[in-house]
């Protein structure tokens, strides 16, 4: 197998630190001093729309990634030295499926089903339809809109760690973070197995089993191990006992991309 050359990791669970961790702070530090030593390549995959993204890495003092992933992988944006410029190849690709014009179809097409309630504005997107729900409904729902949807739509379905809330997000079908890294993967040169990807949630678990070196951080749920560990190529998938930045330096260091 080929060594390590890149990070890409979620944020929220993942990457940023957890308030009642404060060794968290410490790992991120160490993170931060490694890629400035190392010069590896660094790719945000996150749920967030891009400008919460943005407030993440200010709010946080995140390092700059080369690349950043937002709404659930369907947008590619990547840095060109002054501003972030979303990847006009990628955007291609998922209109090719279904174009916006489709998501504001199906968004009336869902109206009416009781208990899906539309997210804020700036967390929608050309290429995303999302909602809450009642967490104990999250699955009933998504097979909701998985059906309105038809063969032109992926569902993404999880439950946010912070609020309780069920998260139902429509996307292009096969659209995903696992697709939106395999293309940043493929116009760096980069083989799959040469990225160390860390995730914690459900929108994490297409990109933690798609070949990528996995590490699952100590904080995901049952629900989502089972599904990693039963998915996932034993040799590339690390279950962390860190939590959150502990877990992904954890990871890191078990794939060797750190070396110390």
């Amino acid at each position: 197998m080929k060594p390590p050359r890149a990070l890409a990791t979620d944020l929220d669970g993942t990457l940023i630190p957890l308030p009642d961790r404060p060794e968290n702070l410490d790992a991120l530090e160490v993170l931060r001093s490694a890629r400035v030593a190392g010069g590896w390549p660094l790719v945000f995959v996150t749920g967030r729309h891009l400008e919460l993204a943005l407030d993440a890495l200010r709010e946080h003092a995140l390092p700059r990634p080369d690349a950043l992933i937002a709404d659930v992988g369907t947008s590619l944006n990547e840095w060109d030295g002054g501003a972030w410029r979303p990847s006009p190849a990628y955007a291609e690709r998922l209109a090719a499926v279904a174009p916006p014009a489709f998501f504001a179809d199906l968004r009336g097409r869902l109206a009416s089903v009781e208990g899906l309630r539309l997210q804020e504005p700036e967390k929608q997107g050309p290429f995303k339809l999302s909602y809450y729900c009642e967490a104990s409904r999250v699955e009933e729902l998504s097979a909701r809109v998985r059906e309105a949807g038809g063969d032109s739509a992926s569902v993404i379905a999880s439950v946010d760690p912070f609020t309780g809330d069920g998260l139902v997000d429509a996307v292009p079908a096969g659209a995903s973070k696992a697709l939106a890294l395999a293309c940043w993967c493929e116009s760096e040169g980069l083989s799959l197995e040469e990225v160390v990807f860390c995730g914690d949630s459900g929108n994490d678990t297409a990109a933690l089993t798609a070949g990528h070196r996995a590490v699952l951080v100590g904080n995901a749920s049952p629900a989502v191990r089972q599904a990693v560990t039963a998915a996932a190529p034993a040799d590339r998938l690390h279950i962390a006992a860190g939590h959150a930045t502990s877990g992904v330096l954890e990871g890191c260091r078990k794939f060797g991309l750190l070396r110390e």
